[in-house]
């Protein structure tokens, strides 16, 4: 069977050189769909994805999924467009996290929409000793990223303090949750965070864009990047 080639990206990333992690992905909707076919096309071969949803018509405009997909389980969606792309399989889940979950991950990408998921989440990975947690969060033309050493106390209380009360969240209408080029936009960079991570790279914890209003906020710097960039 043809293998695909690698070596156009070793400048930027080797998938067989040093640590494969493994990376279990919460949710394959608008982030995770396009996170697990790219994470597999840079050569991470050990993914495994949890989701009990459906592809629906209505998924298609803002999902990476094709007219085929519709009705099957997103994880068995996702596994045939992995197989098709890289020839490679993912561990299918057809079930969300819970604190049963036997969550065996050095990386847990979270794309889930509510913030009662997320905490469950974080909580179930902190108690299985998972090592980095990477949420991505998203809503119009506004996105989120966080990066989270889990053995790290600091960054654990940071995450802590994002995990707010979800009375106090804007409701969006389901029509402006989800973009198209917004999704593609926070994948890549929580692809990067995972390139980051495996080659011991220095991480940013925190990344809020705002593709609206033209701003960017890394960690405690924010930027105009419409023009000229400027620091605030």
């Amino acid at each position: 069977m043809t293998k695909i080639d690698y070596m156009r990206q070793l400048d930027f990333f080797n998938p067989n050189d040093g640590w494969q992690p493994r990376i279990s992905i919460a949710g394959c909707g608008g982030i995770g769909s396009f996170l697990v076919e790219h994470l597999a096309q840079m050569g991470f071969s050990d993914l495994t994805v949890y989701d009990n949803d459906k592809v629906e018509p209505h998924n298609l405009p803002n999902q990476n999924f094709d007219f085929e997909h519709i009705g099957m389980f997103k994880v068995n969606a996702a596994n045939a467009i992995v197989k098709r792309k890289t020839g490679n399989q993912i561990k299918k889940m057809p079930v969300f996290i819970t604190p049963r979950t036997r969550l065996n991950a050095d990386i847990v990408m979270v794309g889930t929409d509510s913030i009662e998921s997320r905490r469950s989440i974080y909580t179930r990975a902190v108690d299985r000793g998972v090592k980095w947690l990477i949420d991505g969060r998203l809503g119009g033309e506004l996105f989120q990223v966080y990066v989270i050493d889990l053995e790290s106390k600091e960054d654990r209380e940071f995450y802590e303090s994002t995990l707010f009360n979800p009375n106090d969240a804007l409701e969006l209408p389901c029509t402006a949750r989800a973009v198209i080029y917004i999704a593609l936009d926070i994948t890549a960079n929580m692809i990067r965070a995972v390139s980051d991570i495996v080659r011991d790279n220095e991480y940013q914890r925190s990344l809020a864009v705002d593709r609206k209003n033209g701003t960017i906020k890394v960690n405690d710097t924010v930027m105009l990047y419409r023009g000229v960039w400027k620091c605030l």
